[in-house]
């Protein structure tokens, strides 16, 4: 792997396109892992987990995942409505009672509650902490960084 662009890990063999397109697509820190029939064949990472690039992006570097959960998430609330337990329709409070915003379970599944980041600014120590994190969501009116705003009506 190539030391100027501070790429580390390996390729299995067959893999090398891979290793080839995440190099090509340098993100400034990023890690790529692939198994398959629990054979790991790909383990990459590259870039620096600092902006003064003095830390180079190890394998145990933590990062939040942001999104990745979201189609797991989806799924399983859409097993329940299938299940008849929940409703597209029914406002999030109904099944999180100290949840303040006027939002429904089809306005958090569509992105549309009005909700786009955390409300309460945290350090990152506290990202652990989820009773801390859901108390500040649940409290939450609808919110932008410039304007307030409803969530989105069908």
């Amino acid at each position: 792997m190539s030391a100027d662009r501070n790429i580390d890990g390996f390729v299995g063999p067959g893999y090398e396109p891979v290793g080839d397109a995440f190099a090509a697509q340098s993100c400034g820190g990023s890690a790529l892992s692939v198994r398959r029939g629990g054979d790991l064949v790909v383990d990459l990472r590259e870039g620096w987990t600092d902006a003064g690039r003095t830390r180079p992006w190890a394998e145990d570097t933590l990062v939040n995942v942001y999104s990745v959960g979201k189609p797991v998430i989806a799924l399983a609330a859409l097993l329940l409505v299938d299940r008849g337990l929940v409703a597209l329709d029914d406002p999030i409070a109904r099944h999180w009672p100290g949840f303040k915003a006027e939002a429904s379970v089809r306005h958090v599944l569509t992105h549309t509650s009005g909700l786009p980041y955390f409300p309460v600014p945290r350090e990152a120590s506290a990202w652990g902490d989820w009773d801390q994190l859901c108390a500040d969501l649940a409290g939450a009116g609808p919110q932008c960084r410039r304007v307030r705003w409803p969530p989105n009506m069908p």
